[in-house]
């Protein structure tokens, strides 16, 4: 093969690799599913709404310690979100999730009891995912007109 065809094939490569990013802020590969890689205990790093940092709402009211299960384990795709109360005891709430939009969109359904913050009064919220690693999760929001961005990492 001529220097110039190999240049070509591995151009191309190269596009098909970059120019398939699922997720604004990556990763580029992975040999995980998306799901293996939501499946975590997590605590939020940081979460912000229109940009400026909220983390103290999220830490009085709806706490910081969450957990993501998905069927492979569990029979079901499950989030579970922990809120402490005022007797000392938690709460837990949990949504059930789907991946949607060539798995860049996290669908949470969840609970009938109605509650307040991002998720609403129904607990029904479509979040879109701006990162996916093991690691780390970035996702975003828009909910009362106000962009809601968070960024869970493992716990």
């Amino acid at each position: 093969m001529k220097k110039p065809n190999r240049l070509f094939l591995f151009s191309i490569v190269l596009l098909l690799i970059f120019g398939s990013c699922r997720y604004e802020e990556g990763p580029l590969i992975s040999f995980r599913t998306a799901k293996q890689r939501l499946y975590n205990v997590r605590k939020v790093k940081s979460y912000t709404v229109d940009g400026m940092d909220s983390i103290g709402y999220l830490n009085e009211n709806q706490y910081i310690w969450t957990d993501f299960f998905y069927d492979d384990v569990n029979s079901y795709d499950l989030y579970v979100m922990q809120i402490p109360r005022r007797d000392g005891t938690n709460y837990y709430y949990t949504w059930h999730w789907t991946l949607s939009n060539n798995n860049t969109i996290l669908e949470m359904e969840g609970p009938n009891t109605p509650i307040i913050g991002i998720f609403g009064e129904t607990g029904n919220i479509s979040w879109t995912i701006l990162k996916l690693t093991r690691k780390e999760v970035k996702m975003e929001t828009t909910y009362n007109g106000q962009v809601h961005k968070v960024d869970l990492v493992e716990f």
